[in-house]
Parts: C-alpha cells; sequence; structure tokens
C-alpha cells in the first residue's frame, strides 16, 4: 500500500507534466481525500493508511500538508527526478490518473465548497467536533455514489496529458497490441 506522500508525489508529478496544469497544497490534499474515498468505494480499501484529518479549510492529510506548506497558495514544482517513483500497483497509478482528470481543473474555492459541502464527511465531522474523517464514513459517503469517478469518452473539462510518470509506462502492455 502506498503513503499518501508517495500518492501526492505522482499528482504533483501528474499535474505538472500535464498542458496548462499545476497543482497547490490546497488541491493536493482535496484530490487525496477524493483519492481516498474513491479507492474506498472501488475496492473497499483505502489507499493510504494515512489520516484523513479535520481542519478549517476541509480535509487534509497531516504528513502532506507539512511537506508542502513551504509553496503556500503557489503551484508545488516536481521534486524527484522521473524514474524515481514509489511502487504501487497499476489500479492505484490508474485511480489517481482519475482522480485528477475528474477533479484536477477544479480552482481551489471550488474544490472547498465541494468538499465542505453539508452531509460530507468533512462537515459531519466538524459538526461532531470530531478530528479525524474515518474509514467508515468515507466508505458511506463514497458509496452513496454508484460510480464516483464517471467514465468520460469526451469532455472538454478534462486536461490533455502530454506525458506520465516514468514508471506509468510499460512497453509490455504495449507489445500485446501488435
Amino acid at each position: 500500500m502506498m503513503t499518501a506522500v508517495e500518492a501526492a508525489e505522482f499528482l504533483i508529478e501528474l499535474a505538472n507534466k500535464t498542458e496548462n496544469s499545476s497543482i497547490t497544497s490546497l488541491q493536493l490534499n482535496k484530490l487525496l481525500y477524493y483519492a481516498q474515498g474513491c479507492n474506498i468505494q472501488r475496492s473497499g480499501k483505502p489507499l493510504f493508511q494515512d489520516l484523513v484529518v479535520v481542519w478549517k479549510h476541509g480535509p487534509v492529510i497531516d504528513e502532506v500538508y507539512h511537506k508542502y506548506k513551504w509553496c503556500g497558495n503557489r503551484p508545488i514544482p516536481t521534486e524527484r527526478a522521473a524514474g524515481k517513483s514509489a511502487e504501487f500497483s497499476r489500479d492505484a497509478k490508474e485511480l489517481l490518473i482519475d482522480v485528477f482528470r475528474e477533479y484536477g481543473n477544479y480552482a481551489p474555492e471550488d474544490l472547498i465548497d465541494m468538499t465542505h459541502a453539508n452531509g460530507t464527511p468533512w462537515y459531519d465531522s466538524r459538526q461532531v467536533g470530531s478530528h479525524v474523517i474515518s474509514i467508515d464514513q468515507l466508505r458511506e459517503y463514497f458509496s452513496r455514489m454508484e460510480n464516483y469517478l464517471p467514465q468520460y469518452e469526451t469532455s472538454n473539462k478534462l486536461p490533455v496529458v502530454t506525458s506520465l510518470p516514468a514508471d506509468l509506462y510499460d512497453p509490455e502492455d504495449d507489445a500485446v497490441w501488435g
């Protein structure tokens, strides 16, 4: 299982290799929240073990926030060289790409509105004074959606990925298609 920091690094690299895209610390934490919930919805299991905590400005993963807080509201640069990515499953990579494609173009203010809406795990946790969003809360909330990440044939809101992180491409997969 990956860590939230590994998932964050993948999303940062993906954002920085995508045409007209970047990612801030706030956006990154919101995308990780969606990735955790969507993975639970798809597989029944969390994507990472790190806790999703309840902060004033929404759901946050402490370690990820503290690693990238120096960027403030500026885009986070890719910090690591291509090819040195953590090893995690193809399903996990595909999920992160799906989350990025679905939520990566939303402005920080929109992501705040979405994660703060009445009935979300963040909202409900704040109402009862909880500082952590539990896996069970995420499971219950995201399972209400038949498919939280719809599969789009085409959409003009999807970012154009010009290259993928080096560890995503597997030439053997392409060989099957001859």
